[in-house]
């Protein structure tokens, strides 16, 4: 209740400049790393009222995170008698949380479907990208079977690959067909990953969809287009061709076939 060390653990050295010589020694005498600035009023608060106080605070140096209970200390007549300083190191668990939520904000706003599948091939998660593409909302789909997405020619396409990233790991990218909320078909690449635990044991399932129709549409393009192409560059040689053996067949000489027939391209050249 004097705010006197009775006992530490050696972890406590981590937070506190202490030695084995401190006990009893007023604990403002002992310096603290701690980013936090209230450590007394949350003492004398607990002191007094009896209510523990928790705290999420920071080592100013390290930015190590600990999660700070202060225990009221009582006795068998439940008299305060001093209180318990816990520290539990959070450290790793908040860089988790925070990969988590980037890994989160990245799926939330990337253009490319992501779709959480368990063992079995239900659906479990859903981004927006999805809801986009499918035009299925997260209720909608949520717990149903990811078959759903694929026409009846693609069903068994669907389950093999799942069983492939089950066992072998990451299937595609590979392009396929789905179908909307509203019977159309999309064109899609698809890529289909496990999602191990930490004994690399596959517990689920991720797949990434990215609508390839424009893409597509672009190559049907380029293929129309080079096809006319070819076209027209034959019948342009096939005319070429006609007006020199036209031009040879009625020229006298050399040097007028020379002349008509350049005469002839040229006015080919402006028709073009």
């Amino acid at each position: 209740a004097r705010m006197r060390i009775k006992g530490f653990t050696p972890a406590a050295r981590k937070l506190f400049h202490l030695r084995g010589t401190d006990h009893a020694r007023p604990l403002s005498e002992i310096a603290n790393r701690l980013a936090y600035k209230n450590l007394w009023v949350d003492l004398r608060s607990v002191l007094q009222d009896g209510i523990p106080v928790e705290r999420e605070v920071q080592l100013a140096d390290s930015g190590d995170t600990f999660i700070m209970r202060i225990l009221p200390y009582n006795t068998i007549d439940r008299l305060t008698e001093g209180v318990v300083l816990t520290f539990v190191d959070i450290t790793a668990q908040k860089k988790v949380e925070a990969e988590l939520r980037e890994l989160a904000a990245i799926i939330e706003f990337a253009n490319d479907a992501f779709i959480g599948v368990s063992s079995e091939g239900m659906i479990r998660s859903w981004n927006p990208a999805a809801r986009r593409l499918f035009g299925y909302d997260p209720q909608e789909v949520i717990g149903k079977a990811i078959s759903m997405l694929a026409g009846p020619e693609q069903r068994e396409e669907q389950i093999e690959s799942l069983r492939q990233a089950r066992e072998s790991g990451m299937v595609g990218p590979m392009e396929t067909v789905r179908q909307r909320k509203d019977g159309t078909s999309i064109n899609v690449e698809m890529t289909v990953m496990p999602i191990q635990d930490g004994q690399g044991r596959p517990v689920a399932i991720a797949t990434a969809i990215r609508d390839i129709s424009e893409r597509r549409q672009a190559e049907r393009q380029r293929e129309l287009l080079l096809h006319e192409l070819s076209h027209r560059v034959k019948n342009a040689l096939a005319t070429v061709q006609s007006m020199a053996v036209h031009s040879l067949r009625n020229a006298p000489d050399l040097e007028s076939f020379r002349k008509v027939f350049l005469a002839r391209l040229l006015a080919l050249s402006k028709t073009h």
